[in-house]
């Protein structure tokens, strides 16, 4: 597996508990990230992904609402919520191509998600990143 594929994969799953046992993602973090047996290159993307997604939380909720026709957050499965949050955080504030977030994105959804829940995910960070490109 690929590193930063893994530190995505890290990242979500520190959101995910921090979501869980409504904890401070830092605290995740403390607990799960840093005593893992990972490279240090893998948890410092990782980290990096984690904390600032959890930041950008509410404006995540925000795009997410606009991009889901008809759909409440509430309903929305944890686990799918912090893929969204990745996601979105690393289209917004990275380098990263959007086909390889999405691409990302998608195959953890399908992972340890559902096959509905990646084809949810694919269609909001789809409609987010054609809105964005047609804004540019």
């Amino acid at each position: 597996m690929a590193k930063r594929q893994t530190s995505r994969k890290l990242a979500i799953f520190c959101l995910y508990q921090a979501e869980i046992q409504k904890n401070p993602v830092d605290k995740i973090i403390e607990n799960y990230l840093i005593p893992s047996e990972h490279s240090a290159e893998v948890k410092e993307f990782a980290l990096f992904l984690a904390q600032n997604a959890a930041k950008k939380k509410d404006e995540a909720n925000k795009i997410i609402v606009k991009h889901s026709l008809n759909w409440d957050l509430d309903r929305l499965n944890p686990l799918d919520k912090c893929i969204l949050y990745i996601a979105l955080f690393e289209l917004r504030f990275t380098e990263t191509p959007s086909s390889v977030v999405l691409n990302e994105a998608i195959e953890i959804a399908k992972k340890y998600s559902t096959e509905e829940a990646a084809k949810f995910i694919n269609g909001i960070l789809d409609s987010f990143i054609k809105a964005s490109c047609s804004l540019v």
